[in-house]
């Protein structure tokens, strides 16, 4: 059986699941980054917001099929981060395949997409304080 494995870097402006940005530095309150953004308040889009995700497989992959499970995958981004990608960030995920078993692309996917959402909470979860931003770690 194959079998995918998640690995998630987040440094996002966004909420992350239940666990997304303060409001202010030393809160435990977070924000609520897409009501903030409707209502028009500024948000620095600079472009260090990026969250990188990385899928790795032992399923024998083609190119196609490899960036197939990248796609699905970044759907556990959709489900964690709240807003993703966005103009002020370059979220993406790669996909590599280390292994020669079969697998259903789809099966795959699914698994890819919920281990990534995985490891995105679980990075929030462990995130260190810096900057002055408050982490949960």
């Amino acid at each position: 059986m194959a079998a995918a494995f998640a690995s998630a870097g987040l440094p996002s402006f966004a909420d992350c699941g239940a666990a997304g940005a303060r409001k202010a530095a030393g809160s435990r309150e977070f924000a609520d980054t897409p009501e903030v953004m409707k209502r028009g308040s500024a948000i620095n889009f600079i472009r260090s917001n990026t969250t990188l995700g990385v899928i790795a497989t032992n399923a024998k992959l083609t190119k196609v099929q490899a960036t197939k499970l990248a796609q699905f995958a970044s759907l556990g981004m959709a489900r964690t981060i709240y807003p993703v990608n966005t103009m002020a960030d370059g979220d993406t995920v790669f996909a590599l395949s280390i292994g020669d078993r079969e697998a259903d692309i789809n099966i795959l996917g699914v698994a890819a997409a919920e281990a990534l959402a995985e490891a995105i909470l679980r990075a929030v979860r462990l995130a260190k304080t810096l900057g002055g931003v408050p982490g949960l770690g």
